[in-house]
């Protein structure tokens, strides 16, 4: 009985090591992830001030080319001077010319705009169904078809509109690092997980559910791409479809029937 007691305390120390390192490595990763939102912030902080003093340089000084062609526009066109270095001649009397009429042109006077034919545009036959379809003539009402589809495609998935409308807060448009899960280990540990992971940003329940399928592959993916369209409208809905679904690999609990069963080997120690 002694041995039995000290195999379980043995034990026990153990799995309380374990669980002290795995808290040691969860609060590294936050320290790193809490290093790295404060980088991206002060990126952008930088662009910012950098996009403003761009647009207040191009409000105060004008380009070199709007005040050439101002310059241009104000300076006035010399006068030509052909006109002035040429004698005017004066006109000679030429019996020729006076006996002859002057040419006349344009005698055909156009009709008046009333009587004139309509356009041939007008007279032609509208085209049959067979040419109309063959030349096109239906392809203006396929672009009603593409843009009453296009807006729902980002709500294909198993989450519903409500959540999928929700903007992400300032900081996630680099989403952090989760763990993976593959279908193979325990659901409940999973989303312990993910909740420890996100829990110290203070996020809600419908920024949790837009994040949880990152932390997904292989066999979990398929289940989630798999799922009916806006089937997912809570938080508790995606944890209670997901731990039913891979509800065989849960890890069960230890009873005192399987510490009985424990048998020493010939060369195993204590």
């Amino acid at each position: 009985m002694e041995v039995v007691m000290a195999a379980l305390v043995n034990t026990i120390n153990r799995q309380g090591q374990l669980l002290r390192e795995q808290a040691d490595n969860m609060r590294g990763q936050n320290e790193l992830i809490h290093e790295q939102n404060r980088r991206i912030r002060a990126v952008e902080d930088l662009r910012a001030t950098s996009k403003i003093s761009r647009s207040v340089r191009r409000h105060r000084s004008p380009t070199p080319e709007n005040n050439r062609s101002r310059s241009r526009s104000r300076s006035p066109r010399p006068a030509p001077r052909r006109n002035a270095e040429r004698p005017v001649s004066p006109p000679r009397d030429n019996p020729r010319r006076q006996n002859h009429s002057p040419p006349q042109r344009n005698n055909h006077t156009s009709p008046p705009r009333t009587m004139r034919s309509p356009p041939r545009r007008h007279n032609r036959s509208p085209p049959r169904t067979g040419e109309a379809i063959a030349r096109g003539g239906n392809a203006r009402h396929s672009p009603r078809r593409e843009s009453s589809g296009s807006g729902d495609e980002r709500h294909r998935g198993p989450l519903s509109r409500k959540i999928m409308d929700i903007t992400l807060p300032r900081g996630l448009e680099k989403p952090p690092t989760l763990d993976k899960y593959d279908g193979t280990t325990d659901p409940d540990e999973h989303i312990q997980s993910v909740e420890t992971a996100l829990d110290y940003r203070n996020l809600r329940e419908s920024i949790k559910c837009k994040l949880f399928p990152l932390s997904l592959i292989r066999g979990a993916s398929t289940w989630w791409r798999n799922l009916p369209p806006g089937s997912i409208d809570s938080s508790e809905e995606l944890c209670r479809m997901f731990t039913a679904h891979f509800t065989t690999s849960r890890r069960h609990p230890k009873t005192m029937a399987s510490l009985k069963a424990i048998v020493q080997g010939p060369e195993e120690s204590l």
